[in-house]
């Protein structure tokens, strides 16, 4: 034992390079939290929270997903918006991280934002990991890392969950590759840079905005075809061979893990509003203003600005640091005068990249600029995929993470030729981007609500819906939110955030699906009923249909009546979900036809006990098994054959 204890000593001693490795990571993760604290410090003690399409759409449907998962129930169906769309369609409904954030089985305004900083504190990572693995000093690599999560774009379109999480894991995808290439160039094993590569991929894939995915594939086909020219050889075959070879472990890897949500989108891809290409004035839609330029160099992207430039205050910050463009003009300056002036081989290659990750980050600008420059006709609408989404002011965020490693090459450059200047360069793009981001969180992060106020109630809602289990009725009415003032009082500043999850109808826009919505006649005979009515023999709704309902509730995968009585005169029910294929009927054990009643209800017979379940054919047993397999052995494979290093490597 005695040597066995000697030995693990050894190895992880203070001097050990691991150990060293695992403190500088600890202490950059300890720095980032650190002021993020502090700049979120309203809304961690819930007086403040986050806004617009972070509370009024992201907030119901994770609140809906915890919600199942903590009852026991697969989230296939959501009963709840837009007359019930199939939730299994949306990959986010996959994303196993939001699940992390439910306090007590709530997802509350504070689970979203902790969901929303541990992805600041995971974009962070991911750069300070891929900046240490191509031989950038801790300090350069933890200053780099907390500029990129407190950039423009993550704190401009913070209500954006989807496009932050696809942002996130881009990084930590280049670092993966970075690491598999590496891999088959130094002859070492690539099956744990293979499996990292697909698990960060699944969480792209689940967890982001499908159009942040489609640019993530294109930078990562890009990434590899730049590596094969740098180091082409005339006997390198072999090597693009194992690379194919191991590049198909990865999508298989990805496949596995994210077989649930590529199976229902497959499924689901005629109903959903991006499976076909948009015209060029949709596909424009929400581009980045170019004369918003300012805010990256520090002007204040407030409503105002975004008001005179007839655009979204939340697509127009790209604010950056003063410090790396200032670099930028010093640099072109001496370049013009003095041809060799960089000393080495070595530092002038070095340089020569940080001009081209330059030149690649103003492609991405013009890009987001949509119609104002003619880029993202020419090469975005030709381009496969990219075609399918609106939105070119995403582009801008890769723009700034190809800036930011151009500026990283640059700064590095400069802190060799003068060492000691490293570290004031380094406090001052810390104030600096410590002080946009405390401007920015004003303006497009946080709003000053008691936010404590809210998620009582959301927790005061939840415990008294586990209790209604028989003799209550709690399926939703065919209304919006917002349009019944006793409703919108249920939750605080109810009228500010629409989204707050109240198991109501939502309205359209939360819909991904090109389902029916449209609301019926006879509408107005829901109000006083509960999602069931009944139809009389020339079928018209008959008043006072429903007598009786011993037990009526529902779930992400079914819908349970019991003990239902009628009145004598009805012939056939309505149930207000819209008529999706996988309804299956059943009564008993025997399994009875139902109709679709022009595309708003689902129309079956008269039965005292009935359930209607939303059973895919391709989410049986064996994909559950598959998925379940591919969770369990991909992170014990990686934690048996050893994650790689994330220390110092040579470029």
């Amino acid at each position: 034992m005695a040597t066995i204890a000697d030995q693990f000593r050894k190895k992880f001693n203070a001097s050990h390079p691991i150990t060293q490795a695992m403190g500088k990571g600890v202490l950059f993760l300890s720095l980032e939290i650190a002021l993020l604290s502090w700049l979120f410090y309203p809304a961690l003690m819930q007086q403040a929270a986050m806004q617009w399409d972070a509370t009024e759409i992201y907030l119901p449907w994770k609140y809906f997903l915890v919600e199942q998962f903590h009852q026991g129930h697969w989230p296939l169906w959501n009963l709840y918006m837009s007359g019930g769309f199939p939730q299994q369609g949306d990959p986010g409904t996959w994303y196993e991280w939001s699940y992390v954030f439910g306090q007590d089985g709530v997802y509350d305004l504070q689970s979203l934002l902790h969901e929303y900083l541990f992805h600041l504190v995971v974009a962070a990572l991911g750069i300070y990991v891929l900046l240490q693995r191509l031989g950038f000093s801790w300090l350069l690599a933890a200053a780099f890392g907390v500029s990129y999560s407190l950039n423009g774009f993550f704190l401009g379109n913070a209500q954006h969950l989807g496009w932050i999480i696809g942002l996130t894991w881009l990084p930590w995808m280049m670092f993966a590759l970075l690491l598999l290439l590496r891999s088959i160039r130094d002859r070492k094993s690539p099956l744990s840079p293979a499996l990292l590569l697909g698990l960060f991929a699944h969480w792209q894939f689940v967890g982001g905005y499908l159009g942040v995915t489609a640019i993530a594939l294109y930078c990562m086909l890009l990434m590899l075809l730049a590596w094969n020219v740098w180091h082409f050889k005339r006997k390198s075959s072999p090597f693009l061979v194992k690379q194919l070879g191991w590049l198909v472990v990865s999508f298989v890897c990805f496949l596995g893990l994210s077989l649930p949500a590529v199976l229902s989108f497959w499924d689901l891809q005629s109903q959903i509003t991006r499976s076909t290409a948009l015209s060029i004035e949709d596909a424009q839609f929400g581009f980045w203003p170019w004369q918003a330029v300012s805010t990256l160099f520090g002007f204040s992207p407030n409503a105002e600005m975004a008001q005179a430039l007839q655009s979204d205050i939340s697509l127009i910050n790209v604010r950056w640091m003063v410090l790396p463009m200032g670099l930028w003009v010093i640099s072109f300056c001496l370049l013009l005068w003095r041809r060799h002036w960089v000393f080495s081989t070595a530092e002038r290659r070095q340089f020569w990249v940080s001009g081209l990750l330059l030149l690649a980050s103003l492609l991405c600008f013009l890009i987001a600029a949509g119609p104002s420059t003619p880029l993202h006709r020419w090469l975005v609408y030709a381009m496969p995929l990219l075609k399918l989404f609106r939105f070119p002011a995403i582009y801008r965020g890769v723009g700034l993470l190809l800036l930011l490693l151009a500026s990283a090459y640059l700064v590095r450059y400069w802190a060799m030729r003068y060492p000691r200047w490293k570290y004031l360069a380094v406090l001052w793009m810390l104030v600096e981007v410590a002080f946009g981001a405390h401007r920015d969180i004003k303006h497009t992060v946080l709003v000053q609500i008691p936010a404590h106020e809210v998620n009582e109630v959301l927790h005061r809602l939840s415990v008294e819906r586990q209790g209604l289990v028989s003799g209550g009725m709690q399926l939703p009415k065919r209304f919006e939110v917002d349009a019944n003032a006793s409703l919108d009082e249920k939750v605080p500043f109810m009228r500010l955030n629409q989204g707050v999850y109240l198991k109501l109808w939502a309205r359209d826009g939360y819909n991904p699906y090109q389902l029916s919505t449209r609301e019926m006649a006879m509408s107005h005979a829901l109000v006083d009923s509960v999602g069931l009515v009944g139809l009389d023999s020339m079928g018209k709704v008959v008043s006072g249909g429903i007598v009786a309902c011993r037990e009526y509730h529902g779930n992400g995968e079914s819908i349970v009546v019991r003990g239902l009585r009628c009145a004598p005169t009805v012939r056939s029910l309505l149930c207000f979900q819209t008529p999706a294929k996988h309804w299956v009927l059943r009564s008993g054990k025997s399994k009875v036809n139902w109709e679709n009643y022009a595309d708003q209800a689902i129309k079956i017979p008269v039965m005292e006990d009935f359930e209607l379940t939303f059973e895919p054919y391709y989410m049986g047993y064996l994909t559950k098994f598959t998925w379940a397999l591919f969770l369990f052995v991909v992170p014990l494979t990686l934690i048996i054959n050893g994650i790689p290093k994330i220390g110092r490597n040579k470029a």
